[in-house]
């Protein structure tokens, strides 16, 4: 196997660790304050409601032209930070914060699937039959498959690398009707029997053109919890200022797209 040259994004400087109640089954949840080492410049912003607690999902593009994704509590209150960057033959997904059985990187490049840990140590490769997709990409895998997900066709598979586990897991997607103003509507679940105890439904709702993710509601990421449980959010974003979707081709996402 060619030897990788993997290098991971610059750490963030923690400055202080601050205690998070999010409702009962999120109490006293831990997160740290962080700071960039730029100013990223503001791309989208999301109300979330998960759990009983108000959230903000904001999304935002550093000077490098790295998309930087993170779930607060209020200002300064991070519970979940991740960052993504194109290469040019796929991407770098980084979980920098979140629950520590969720930290660590991803990498695509040519349909083939490289994962790490929190401290850079490689833990599996894989040759992707499937594509993959991520929650910080699911607005790009959308748009990237829009004419697969048509009204009545199979469900569209892909997988999603689980780190604690050290595999990819099965997930589907399937296009709902059409909302009265034209927003189209797709749901991500489970691809199989055993995935129903870890993922519900999501819906994801687009602009009719499916340039802009409006809405997502159902399973969100994974913060920490007080219990140590991995388990992920369950609520609703609705965005209050979008971003337009990066026009990505199928192909980046690794595997091989079957038409209906």
């Amino acid at each position: 196997m060619q030897q990788s040259n993997w290098r991971p994004l610059p750490p963030y400087r923690v400055r202080g660790l601050t205690s998070v109640s999010i409702a009962i089954s999120l109490a006293a949840i831990c997160s740290s304050t962080t700071a960039a080492s730029s100013s990223p410049g503001l791309a989208a912003r999301a109300e979330v409601t998960a759990e009983g607690a108000k959230l903000e999902l904001i999304e935002r593009t550093r000077p490098d032209g790295t998309l930087e994704r993170l779930f607060q509590r209020d200002a300064g209150q991070v519970l979940y930070r991740s960052a993504v960057t194109l290469r040019a033959g796929g991407f770098d997904v980084q979980i920098l914060q979140g629950h520590p059985a969720q930290i660590g990187s991803f990498r695509v490049e040519g349909g083939q699937l490289e994962v790490r840990d929190a401290a850079g140590k490689p833990l599996w490769t894989e040759t992707l039959k499937e594509p993959l997709c991520l929650p910080e990409l699911f607005g790009e895998f959308v748009r990237a498959h829009w004419d697969r997900l048509s009204p009545g066709a199979a469900p569209l598979r892909c997988v999603t690398p689980i780190i604690k586990a050290k595999k990819t897991a099965p997930l589907q997607w399937r296009r709902l009707p059409d909302l009265p103003d034209g927003e189209r509507v797709v749901e991500l679940g489970p691809g199989s029997f055993g995935m129903r105890f870890f993922v519900i439904p999501t819906r994801l709702t687009f602009a009719a053109d499916g340039t802009r993710l409006l809405a997502q509601q159902g399973q969100l990421e994974a913060p920490p919890r007080v219990d140590g449980r991995a388990a992920y959010l369950r609520g609703a974003a609705r965005f209050t200022q979008t971003r337009t979707l990066a026009d990505w081709p199928a192909q980046r996402f690794g595997g091989a797209t079957v038409p209906p």
